[in-house]
């Protein structure tokens, strides 16, 4: 079973989730204990972003339609459905675009 990463297109075109929301996925894998907490103390950890409950709710929800309705980025979409699952990470693969890079090299 693989997973599909999405894109949102609003009226204005291709936006991008507010910077805190990319900060908080990025820092999952730089900062200490940031992970655990983040199963352990959600809310506090979100509080600390200065997340809006909307983005809360969708990083609690973790789907990636839920986290492409905010506009996060589609890697840091990847990076977060791994760091909250981490068997997500046996699904993900690049083999199709390996393909057509070489295909087209």
């Amino acid at each position: 079973m693989f997973f599909s990463i999405y894109l949102c297109l609003s009226e204005e075109g291709l936006t991008v989730a507010r910077y805190e929301v990319h900060r908080l996925i990025q820092n999952l894998t730089k900062v200490p204990g940031l992970l655990d907490r983040l199963s352990s103390e959600s809310e506090t950890v979100f509080d600390e972003y200065g997340l809006t409950d909307q983005e809360k709710q969708v990083l609690i929800e973790a789907s990636p339609p839920a986290l492409a309705s905010i506009q996060i980025h589609p890697i840091l979409q990847m990076l977060y459905l791994i760091a909250r699952n981490p068997s997500m990470a046996a699904q993900v693969s690049i083999r199709d675009y390996l393909a057509i890079i070489h295909k087209e090299a």
